[in-house]
C-alpha cells in the first residue's frame, strides 16, 4: 500500500487519483497523525507526504514512521525548498519532490520505490 498525507484535500485526492489509475492501492488523509494509525492497519511501502502541515510536520511524520517501519521508502514534497538537505538526511527520506511536480516523474519515483522494497 501507498500512503498520501497532504494537509490539502485536493492534492491528495489528486495523487491518490494518479496512483489509482496506475492501478496502485493508496490511501489518503490530510491529518498527519492518522497516517501513523493507518501505518499500524496496512502493509505501507511507501509514505507521499507533504511538508509543511499542521501540528505534525512531513519531517517529523518521515522520523516517526521510519522508528516504527525502517522498511518504508518515503517520498516528500513541498511547494518550498525550506529544510536542508540535513532535514532530509535525518529523517531518511529517499526522495524529494518540488509542487508543483510532473505526475509522470512522481509515477517514476513511486515506480522506483516499489522496485526497492520488494
Amino acid at each position: 500500500m501507498i500512503l498520501v498525507v497532504d494537509d490539502e484535500p485536493g492534492i491528495t485526492q489528486f495523487i491518490l487519483e494518479l496512483l489509482e489509475s496506475k492501478k496502485l492501492i493508496a490511501k489518503g488523509t490530510c491529518v498527519a497523525q492518522e497516517a501513523l494509525k493507518l501505518v499500524e492497519r496496512g502493509d505501507l511501502k511507501i509514505l507521499i507526504t507533504d511538508i509543511a502541515m499542521p501540528k505534525l510536520n512531513g519531517i517529523e511524520l518521515a522520523k516517526r514512521l521510519k522508528r516504527q517501519r525502517p522498511d518504508v521508502r518515503i517520498i516528500c514534497v513541498s511547494a518550498f525548498c525550506e529544510m536542508l538537505l540535513s532535514d532530509l538526511e535525518s529523517a531518511q527520506i529517499d526522495y524529494f519532490l518540488q509542487k508543483p511536480f510532473d505526475p509522470d516523474f512522481l509515477f517514476d519515483v513511486v515506480e522506483t520505490c516499489l522496485k526497492l522494497a520488494a
